[in-house]
C-alpha cells in the first residue's frame, strides 16, 4: 500500500471501522493480503494492528493514541495517520458517523436516557436474565458484567451471593451506575469499571461471566470481539457464561402494503413525486430495486404480520468461543405461500441456562425493548410459484454485524447452509 502522507485526514473524532467482508492472510516477509469481496491488497504487518483498533468503531484520534506507545517520534505518528486514510481510501476501512456503539447511543444522551428506560421496562427480557443469574452465581463467586448500564445485572450477581463483581460499563453513565450501586449498599461487592473490556486487567479472574450486549442485530454491539477476549482474559478457566448459546433465525413474513410503500420506491410513487416537483426519477427506482434494505420494527407492529415458513437457523454461535473467520453461506429460505411484498424476519435465540431460552422473536417478545431486524425482498427476486427465498448470510471475523443478500432465484443455494468459498 502507498503510505505517502494524503493531502487531508478524516476529523479526527469521526467514527471508523473495518468494513463488513474484509478477510486478512498472512502471506510472509512481514506482508498481509487483505481481501474485500474481489478485491485484493498487499500490505505491511503493521496493518493488523490498525484493524484491530477498528474491529469496532473508534476514531482516529483514539487509535492513533492506542497505537502511540508503539511508535517512535513524529514520523511513525504521521505514516499511521496516512495508513488509516489510506484504508479508507481503498475501502477496507469506512466511516460509520452515527453509527450506535455500546456507551454512544444514537441519538445522544436522550436517546441513552430511553435505553435504559426501555431496559427497566422490558420485565421479560430483565427477569429472564435475573433468574439465570440466581441459578448460575454461586456463593463466593467472581462475577464480570460486561455493559453493566444501570448495574441491574450486577446487583442481582451480588444478591445472588457473588463475592465480588466487577461491573465494565465505557460510557459516561459509568459514574450514575457508581452512585446506583452506592445507594443500593452494594459498593463493597461491585467494582464499577469505566473503561472498554479490551483495555483492562482485572485484579482477579471470574467465575462468571454475564452480558446482555445482544441487540437487535445479534452481532452489532460487538460480541465477538469483546466476548471472547473476555473469556480468554478476564475468566478462569471453566468459567460459565451467561448467555451460553446464541442461535440466529431467520423467516419470511407478508408485509402489510401501506409499511411496504414507505420502503418501495414504485411506479405510484414515481408518478406523485413528477406531479409534484415536475422532475423524473426512474433511475432512483432501478438502484432501489438492487437493494435489500434493513429495517428495525417494534414488535407488536411485526407481531401481527402472517409468516410464510417455518423459521430458519441461519447462524450459531457458542457465546465467548473464539468468533470463526468469515462465514459465508446461502441457505433456502422456506415459502409456502406468497405474498406481494415479503420482509425477512431476523430474530435470536438467547440459553441463558440449560432449558431457558430467551427469544427476540416479536411474537414472543411483544411490547419489549428489541426490535425485530427486517431484510426487504426485492420482487424481482421472487416468483409467485416460489417454494424457497435464496439467501447468503456472512458473518463472523472482523464483521461487527450480520449481512444478509437476497440472491436471484438461478442462484439457488442447494442444501441449506451450504458454505459460500471466496
Amino acid at each position: 500500500m502507498n503510505a505517502a502522507r494524503p493531502p487531508s485526514l478524516p476529523p479526527p473524532d469521526a467514527l471508523l471501522q473495518v468494513a463488513a467482508g474484509v478477510r486478512v492472510e498472512f502471506i510472509g516477509g512481514g506482508s498481509l493480503r487483505i481481501a474485500r469481496d474481489s478485491q485484493v491488497r498487499e500490505a505491511p504487518s503493521s496493518v493488523l494492528a490498525v484493524l484491530q483498533k477498528l474491529a469496532q468503531p473508534a476514531s482516529m484520534r483514539t487509535v492513533l493514541d492506542q497505537l502511540a506507545p508503539g511508535l517512535s517520534g513524529r514520523l511513525e505518528w504521521v505514516e499511521a495517520s496516512a495508513l488509516i486514510v489510506e484504508l479508507l481510501r481503498l475501502g477496507i476501512i469506512e466511516r460509520v458517523d452515527g453509527l450506535r456503539v455500546p456507551g454512544c447511543p444514537e441519538g445522544g444522551p436522550g436517546r441513552e436516557v430511553d435505553m435504559h428506560i426501555e431496559l427497566l421496562e422490558d420485565r421479560q427480557r430483565t427477569s429472564a436474565f435475573i433468574a439465570a443469574i440466581a441459578a448460575a452465581v454461586r456463593p463466593g463467586d467472581v462475577v464480570v458484567d460486561l455493559g453493566t448500564g444501570t448495574g441491574i445485572l450486577a446487583m442481582a450477581a451480588a444478591r445472588a451471593g457473588a463475592r465480588k463483581v466487577y461491573a465494565i460499563e465505557s460510557s459516561r453513565f459509568a459514574e450514575t451506575t457508581r452512585r446506583i450501586v452506592e445507594v443500593n449498599g452494594l459498593a463493597n461487592t461491585i467494582e464499577v469499571v469505566a473503561r472498554w473490556s479490551h483495555e483492562i486487567q482485572l485484579p482477579e479472574p471470574g467465575d462468571v461471566l454475564i452480558s446482555e450486549i445482544i441487540g437487535n442485530d445479534p452481532f452489532g454491539e460487538g460480541v465477538l470481539r469483546f466476548m471472547p477476549d473476555a473469556v480468554r482474559r478476564l475468566l478462569r478457566p471453566g468459567a460459565r457464561v451467561l448467555p451460553s448459546r446464541l442461535l440466529v433465525r431467520a423467516v419470511a413474513l407478508a408485509m402489510p402494503a401501506r409499511e411496504a410503500a414507505h420502503h418501495r420506491v414504485d411506479a405510484a410513487a414515481l408518478a406523485r413525486w413528477q406531479q409534484a416537483y415536475g422532475f423524473e426519477f426512474g433511475p432512483f427506482r432501478a438502484y432501489s430495486d438492487t437493494l435489500a434494505p434493513e429495517r428495525y420494527r417494534k414488535p407488536e407492529v411485526v407481531a401481527a404480520w402472517p409468516r410464510l415458513g417455518e423459521p430458519l437457523t441461519i447462524a450459531e454461535w457458542l457465546v465467548g468461543a473464539e468468533p470463526p473467520p468469515l462465514v459465508r453461506t446461502r441457505h433456502s429460505l422456506p415459502l409456502d405461500r406468497h405474498a406481494e411484498d415479503i420482509a425477512i424476519l431476523i430474530y435470536s435465540e438467547l440459553e441463558l441456562a440449560p432449558g431457558q431460552i430467551l427469544s427476540t422473536a416479536p411474537w414472543q417478545v411483544s411490547q419489549g425493548s428489541w426490535r425485530s431486524g427486517l431484510v426487504m425482498v426485492p420482487k424481482d427476486l421472487v416468483s409467485a410459484d416460489a417454494t424457497g427465498l435464496a439467501i447468503e448470510v456472512r458473518w463472523g471475523g472482523y464483521q461487527t454485524r450480520l449481512d444478509i443478500r437476497v440472491l436471484p432465484p438461478e442462484d439457488h443455494p442447494g442444501p441449506s447452509g451450504a458454505p459460500v468459498h471466496p
